[in-house]
């Protein structure tokens, strides 16, 4: 098995955003040095500081954000990374619900707690609120997505603090949706049914028996 490596679409056109949000400075300085009408100035400049912060947004994501060696898959995140073996990964597939597709690659994990024990708590802290979204839809008496963070520490939860509230997270989505971690088509290069069958392609032949040359 060759190393792939996922570029995310999110930061497709990102230096485009930002030379056009420039050249819209350029001009809002142009027109505002030649005291033409507000009426111009207002939306060139809005639609400057616009562009320059999608641009700007954009290429704070990794130019690589998912790896998939022989030995495992790496997630790569602003915030963040996280390593997966193989022989940690039990299931891989699109994330569906009432056999609608979702926009996600979701990953069945055989001992989620080795998971959570190694992920950094500033990457824990920001897939717990990005994936707020998932949590509503798996949870319908989690309105706002925020259960994960109110759940009370019990015997079932080891952590405390933030890996607390991911512990909660994963928990929720992994007893609705059936996967502790998931890859968002906007962090992929490809449609989320193609990158599933890639994963599970180069799972399965990582469980091949490698033979003596």
């Amino acid at each position: 098995m060759q190393q792939i490596s996922v570029s995310p679409l999110s930061r497709r056109n990102s230096l485009t955003m930002l030379l056009a949000g420039g050249l819209c400075a350029i001009a809002s300085t142009l027109m505002l040095q030649w005291q033409l009408s507000l009426m111009l100035l207002l939306p060139t400049t809005i639609a400057a500081l616009f562009l320059l912060t999608l641009g700007v947004v954009k290429r704070l994501d990794p130019d690589v954000s998912v790896l998939v060696t022989p030995k495992g898959i790496g997630y790569h995140h602003r915030r963040g990374h996280w390593r997966l073996p193989w022989q940690q990964v039990q299931r891989i597939d699109v994330v569906r619900i009432d056999g609608i597709e979702l926009p996600f690659v979701g990953i069945r994990l055989r001992d989620p707690l080795r998971h959570i024990r190694k992920v950094k708590p500033r990457l824990a802290l920001a897939l717990t609120t990005e994936q707020r979204g998932l949590q509503r839809l798996a949870d319908p008496h989690c309105p706002d997505g925020h259960c994960a963070i109110f759940i009370q520490h019990d015997k079932q939860n080891p952590f405390n603090g933030v890996k607390g509230a991911y512990f909660n997270h994963l928990h929720i989505l992994r007893n609705q949706l059936g996967f502790d971690l998931y890859l968002p088509h906007s962090m992929l290069d490809r449609h989320v049914s193609d990158m599933a069958q890639l994963l599970r392609r180069c799972h399965a032949q990582s469980l091949q028996p490698k033979l003596n040359p």
